[in-house]
C-alpha cells in the first residue's frame, strides 16, 4: 500500500500552490497528478490549477510507489523505530551503508531492501544521515523521496562515543573547514572547505586513550575523524587519519539521535542500547 497523507484546507487558492507549501517538488507533483494520486473530498484531481474553494475540504495524497534495482540480502536488522514514513536502524560496525565493489550484496541498503520486500514496502533507500563503514550506530531511513526531502528542514541532534589517542581536555569545541582530497577518499583541513563544528566532553582517560562524548553541530563526511586528528588526538586505530600502529579496534558510535518527525510532528529521541 502506498503512503497516504491527509490535509485539511479552509480558503481559496490553487491546489498546486498549497501542495508546494507542503514541500512537494514540481517533479513530485507531475507524477502525483498524472497517476491520479491526489484527491479533494474523495474526488481525483488531475489539474494542478484546480482552485480550492472557500470552505473546509479534505486533501488526500497517495505517494507514488518506488522500486529499486539493488540486490536483496536477507539478514537481521536492528530496528529501533518504525512507522509508515521512516525507520531508525542501528548499523553494525564494519558494514558499508550502500553497495561497494567489495560489498555489493551485503550492505545496509540491501538488507533494508530485503526487509521492504518481505513487508511489502514499495520504496527506494533514502538515507537521511550516513555513517562510515567502520562507524556503528543510528541511521534514519525515509520510506519515500518526499519524506526524505522534508528532512532537509528538520534539525537532527546527533551524539557519538569515540576512543581517541592521548588525554584530551575535559571539554572542547573544534571549528575547522574540510574538503575532499584530490587524490584519495580522505578529507583535509582547508580554508576552502565546508565549515565543521564539533563539541566534545571527555568521559574517561585510562592513561593512554580518552573516551569522549561528541555532539555534532554540522554533519560532514569524516568530520569527527578529521577534527580529532587536527587537535592531535586521532581516533584509535583509524586507518586514514592515525598512522600509529595499534592492536586496538577502531571505535566510533552514533549512539543517540533526536528530531521532530516531519509528518507527525512528534519528538523522536532514541538511544542505542549498545556502547
Amino acid at each position: 500500500m502506498p503512503i497516504k497523507l491527509s490535509y485539511s484546507h479552509y480558503f481559496k487558492e490553487k491546489l498546486y500552490h498549497f501542495l508546494k507549501r507542503k514541500g512537494y517538488s514540481d517533479k513530485n507533483l507531475l507524477l502525483l497528478f498524472s497517476n491520479d494520486c491526489i484527491k479533494v473530498n474523495s474526488k481525483i484531481i488531475k489539474d494542478k490549477n484546480y482552485l480550492l474553494p472557500f470552505k473546509k475540504v479534505k486533501i488526500e495524497v497517495s505517494l507514488c510507489e518506488e522500486y529499486s534495482s539493488l540486490p536483496l540480502y536477507k539478514d537481521n536488522l536492528n530496528i529501533l523505530f518504525e512507522d509508515d514514513y521512516l525507520m531508525v536502524i542501528d548499523k553494525p560496525f564494519n558494514m558499508d551503508i550502500e553497495p561497494t565493489k567489495a560489498n555489493y550484496k551485503d550492505n545496509l541498503a540491501c538488507r533494508i531492501l530485503n526487509y521492504y520486500n518481505e513487508n511489502k514496502i514499495f520504496s527506494k533507500i533514502h538515507f537521511v544521515n550516513r555513517l562510515d563503514k567502520m562507524t556503528s550506530g543510528l541511521v534514519i531511513v525515509a520510506k519515500n523521496q518526499y519524506i526524505h526531502h522534508l528532512f532537509s528542514k528538520v534539525k537532527i541532534k546527533k551524539y557519538y562515543f569515540a576512543k581517541v589517542e592521548g588525554k584530551t581536555s575535559k571539554k572542547g569545541k573544534i571549528q575547522i573547514r574540510i574538503k575532499k582530497s584530490l587524490d584519495s577518499i580522505k578529507r583535509i583541513v582547508s580554508p576552502e572547505g565546508k565549515k565543521c563544528i564539533t563539541k566534545y566532553k571527555r568521559l574517561h582517560y585510562d592513561g593512554k586513550q580518552s573516551l569522549v562524548k561528541i555532539n555534532l553541530l554540522t554533519g560532514r563526511t569524516h568530520q569527527i575523524r578529521v577534527s580529532f586528528a587536527y587537535i592531535h588526538h586521532p581516533l584509535v586505530a583509524d586507518p586514514l587519519y592515525n598512522m600509529a600502529f595499534t592492536n586496538d579496534q577502531f571505535f566510533l558510535r552514533a549512539y543517540q539521535i533526536s528530531f521532530i518527525h516531519p509528518i507527525t510532528k512528534k519528538y523522536i529521541h532514541l538511544k542505542s542500547k549498545k556502547k
